[in-house]
């Protein structure tokens, strides 16, 4: 089983750039695409993060799937805890300005490696 990272598919900046280049997972977009191509052609599976298209043309979702090695997205899970820091006279991050939070925690994804649970980054804070 192979893991790669959060938003593996691209670093967007600025925002406008991130909305224009995410895609949806049904069907997938050309770099999940890739993915499960690759999954498949050589037998393993991936747990990878990417930039989900959203029905919100000013927001995406920070989406992590899980890939079997047939090629076919068994789960995926849109991150719920959104960082948004707001520090008087401090730094002003809002993820939560253009990703739409998720609405379900995933069960664990049974795998030939054992059960995967799915989370992103500020989640598991």
């Amino acid at each position: 089983m192979v893991f790669f990272p959060e938003a593996s598919d691209f670093i967007g900046n600025p925002t406008e750039e991130a909305l224009e280049l995410s895609h949806p997972i049904e069907p997938p977009g050309p770099f999940l695409a890739g993915i499960c191509s690759q999954a498949k052609e050589l037998g393993v599976w991936c747990s990878v993060g990417i930039h989900e298209k959203s029905p919100f043309p000013d927001r995406l979702y920070n989406t992590h799937v899980v890939v079997n090695d047939e090629g076919s997205i068994v789960d995926a899970y849109r991150k719920i805890h959104l960082f948004d820091v707001d520090i008087l006279n401090g730094p002003r991050l809002l993820e939560s300005k253009n990703t739409l939070a998720g609405d379900r925690v995933v069960d664990p994804v049974p795998t030939p490696v054992g059960k995967v649970g799915l989370a992103i980054c500020y989640d598991l804070r």
